[in-house]
């Protein structure tokens, strides 16, 4: 009678590792492309009480050259953008936070936000509206060991008359 011998145990765990090893390369090899984020709080006036995220709109100019880069208008689409931004925003205490990622080592950036209070799709009395201002902020990728937000002033969006 012939014992059949179990597979080894080692093999298995060889795998795994070998498994384990290559996510985790792939994870670190992703997270070296460069990244460059703008980090705005945007601040609602008082009026609009407790605000919704379905209701706020916001659109931003973006160029890797230097030079004039213009707020993009409320309410209006800007002409499509060259550079493609991961956009997040999350409630805060006085509005909502807003970060772009882009996925270049340097970036110029101008954003406007838009809360359209009634939600007809129009800018019109009521809503609220704020830029960066005439200048764009320049993002930039610093390196893995020393960051990549850019924090611009807070933007405070004023109320249509």
């Amino acid at each position: 009678m012939t014992a059949m011998r179990p597979e080894p145990a080692i093999r298995r765990s060889e795998a795994t590792t070998a498994a384990v090893g290559l996510a985790f390369l792939s994870v670190l090899l992703v997270s070296c492309s460069p990244l460059a984020r703008v980090r705005s709080r945007l601040d609602l006036p008082a009026s609009v009480g407790s605000p919704d995220r379905q209701r706020l709109h916001v659109t931003f100019a973006a160029s890797t050259a230097a030079g004039p880069l213009a707020a993009p208008p409320p309410g209006i689409e800007p002409p499509e953008q060259r550079l493609l931004a991961e956009v997040e925003v999350t409630p805060a205490a006085s509005g909502f936070d807003v970060e772009l990622k882009f996925r270049k080592r340097s970036v110029y950036v101008n954003l406007t936000g838009w809360y359209d209070s009634d939600g007809d799709g129009k800018v019109n009395g009521g809503d609220a509206v704020g830029s960066l201002g005439p200048a764009p902020v320049l993002a930039t990728d610093k390196g893995v060991f020393s960051g990549n937000l850019t924090v611009t002033p807070p933007i405070a969006l004023k109320p249509v008359l």
